[in-house]
């Protein structure tokens, strides 16, 4: 019965050419399993593999000393108005500064301060898909208008045939989410017009150059590359002309923002938009892509970040660059670099460079690969929403509180490396084995695991 369900609404995003048209509707997928042995250190958070990660509650933090302030009956000698109408608003804004509260209101304070950090646990041992492989079935098919038009259309759902989390048992129907689903026009004339939820031009400009994807190693839980699969996306794919190929998307808000918090003012046609350049000859494969995400898109932050910076939330910015040699008499080697500004918002401070260099040798059926690359941040860069964007600036919130705050989660820069092996029965079929780990110059913030796997193409 379960299977009657599905089949009729999903489809496979085929890793090579994630928006080929079909000339009938097919069904088709990828079903990817690992198993991980991990070792994750207890302040690890950069893609950490493993549940039970640091954390910075600042929501919990503003209740708690609120409520302290109130009862210690500060809220009626405050002069109007108040900001964020809380008593902690104005202690954060500077209505009334910290020294002028009673010695043992301070320490109440404080305390509340240190209770908001969320210590990590370490993990050491197995697990099965530490993180996500990609596993996924739908449809996807077309229909000739004439003149060279086709309609198409994708339906792709994201199964995860194994979960981490804390249910064991948990059968969850709500593991199924949508992946890349759309309708549009194809014309070999003039490209295609694609309307719906899909990956962004950046994204797809580099998938092709990551020999680790749907693994352990994939350079989004290492290096730490940020891609987006945009919910809302009218996504234009030019034809390929002497191998060069043009894709820009643009990302109407609808009053959301990315942290799931509704926001009117998110309500342009292009709150968010990516475009990107790629040109393939060959084995020769070369991209450049830059990516928008409008202020709006973070307004829900705008308090936090005031408090913290003096400052609203900023807009985010992303331009990647990627190159490589694609199985070249055997061998390919790649290379990518991405620059973002802003990450999640953060006014200041926020900036992050990343790279990574790949390597791979084909023989007979096998390929042995290998990779290594480094994060290089600022101090309130955030990628992951740890909640330390919050307490690493000397904003008002560290002139009210004190050193506490400062350093009490700077960011610090990674290096990260992996090796692997693949063994394919066939096109469709291969088991992989690898090794990978991330150094973080953060103390107590390392990770490495070691992960076996299975994946299968239908």
């Amino acid at each position: 019965m379960m299977k009657k369900r599905i089949l009729p609404l999903a489809t496979a995003l085929l890793a090579a050419s994630p928006i080929s048209v079909l000339a009938e509707a097919r069904v088709y997928g990828q079903a990817n399993v690992s198993i991980d042995y991990l070792d994750v250190d207890p302040s690890a958070g950069w893609a950490r593999p493993a549940i039970g990660g640091p954390a910075y509650d600042v929501l919990s933090f503003i209740g708690e000393a609120n409520q302290i302030l109130h009862d210690a009956g500060y809220e009626a000698a405050l002069p109007p108005p108040r900001d964020l109408d809380t008593v902690v608003g104005d202690l954060l804004y500077g209505t009334i500064p910290f020294d002028s509260l009673e010695p043992a209101v301070q320490q109440q304070i404080l305390a509340a301060v240190d209770k908001a950090l969320l210590p990590g646990q370490a993990f050491r041992g197995w697990d099965l898909n530490a993180t996500d492989r990609g596993s996924r079935i739908g449809v996807r098919g077309s229909e000739a208008l004439g003149g060279g038009l086709k309609a198409i259309y994708q339906v792709e759902l994201g199964i995860p045939l194994a979960n981490s989390d804390d249910d064991f048992a948990n059968g969850d129907p709500g593991g199924i989410y949508l992946r890349n689903s759309f309708i549009g026009l194809t014309s070999s004339a003039w490209g295609s017009l694609l309307l719906g939820r899909h990956d962004t031009p950046t994204k797809l400009s580099t998938l092709p150059l990551d020999l680790f994807h749907d693994t352990l190693a994939d350079y989004r839980y290492t290096v730490g590359f940020n891609d987006i699969r945009a919910d809302n996306s009218i996504l234009y794919v030019s034809p390929s002309l002497w191998g060069l190929k043009l894709l820009a998307a643009t990302i109407p808000g609808g009053g959301a923002t990315i942290d799931g918090v509704p926001n009117p003012e998110a309500d342009g046609l292009a709150n968010g938009w990516s475009t990107a350049l790629i040109y393939q000859q060959g084995p020769f494969y070369a991209s450049a892509a830059y990516e928008f995400l409008g202020s709006e898109l973070w307004a829900s932050q705008d308090g936090a970040i005031d408090m913290v910076h003096g400052r609203f939330a900023d807009n985010e910015t992303k331009w990647r660059l990627g190159a490589g040699l694609l199985d070249w008499h055997g061998f390919s080697v790649t290379g990518i670099y991405e620059s973002r500004e802003n990450i999640r918002g953060m006014p200041v401070l926020a900036d992050a460079q990343l790279w990574q260099v790949q390597a791979g040798y084909t023989f007979g059926n096998n390929m042995i690969k290998a990779m290594y690359g480094v994060a290089d941040l600022d101090a309130c860069a955030d990628p992951w929403n740890i909640g330390y964007q919050y307490t690493c600036s000397a904003g008002k919130l560290a002139e009210n509180f004190g050193d506490r705050l400062v350093g009490m989660g700077n960011q610090e820069n990674k290096q990260t490396w992996a090796i692997g092996l693949d063994h394919n029965f066939s096109r469709r079929t291969k088991i992989y084995a690898l090794y990978t780990a991330v150094d973080d110059d953060k103390d107590d913030a390392d990770w490495y695991g070691f992960s076996m796997g299975m994946m299968h193409r239908f």
